[in-house]
């Protein structure tokens, strides 16, 4: 019985280069993302590994964990505020995690898990392959390939890139085309 239904499990093509698997699950060629001609080029951070983007995780501290384990990773209590049932923490290095407060008090709930990773000024680690705050939205692209989920300033520049199927966004406040913050939910 488990080969038939094994069987009949679709499979997923491995596409080319500057290629993407499309919602019918065909390659398609990845069209050009407009405004990405106008980022500056890719000049990648030196690769220390303290973001792992598929593990939604930077500096240890990952997207699910409680305040708890966030404490544990990163070596210290986050500064926590609250507004509207979540508690917002930042902690020195510039990392922030957000987390339900069903009371209301400004402090996570005890098993509350963190809905994401978000880095910021002054964070400064990179991943596996030199990406993080400050480099170039061209090197996301390089490294992750096309997205259609793009945000643009009054069609001026690109504002936001994200990659829903491995919970990525990476962002640019300023249309300097340079990353400002990154947001990490992992897979």
């Amino acid at each position: 019985m488990l080969i038939l239904l094994l069987a009949c499990a679709p499979t997923v093509p491995d596409c080319g280069d500057n290629q993407h698997v499309t919602a019918a699950g065909e390659c398609a060629d990845d069209p050009e993302i407009p405004g990405a001609e106008d980022l500056p080029a890719c000049e990648p951070l030196a690769v220390d590994d303290r973001i792992e983007v598929y593990a939604g995780c930077a500096d240890g501290a990952c997207s699910g964990f409680t305040y708890e384990q966030m404490v544990t990773a990163l070596g210290e209590e986050g500064a926590c505020h609250g507004k509207a049932n979540i508690a917002f923490c930042d902690w020195s290095v510039g990392i922030e995690a957000n987390f339900t407060d069903e009371d209301g008090d400004s402090v996570p709930d005890e098993t509350a898990q963190a809905l994401g990773i978000f880095l910021d000024d002054p964070y400064d680690g990179a991943s596996e392959n030199g990406l993080g705050l400050g480099v170039s939205l061209a090197c996301w692209i390089d490294v992750y390939g096309y997205t259609d989920e793009v945000e643009y300033q009054d069609d001026d520049w690109i504002t936001e890139l994200w990659w829903a199927s491995i919970g990525l966004f990476v962002h640019d406040v300023d249309g300097d085309g340079v990353t400002d913050t990154v947001s990490l939910f992992g897979m």
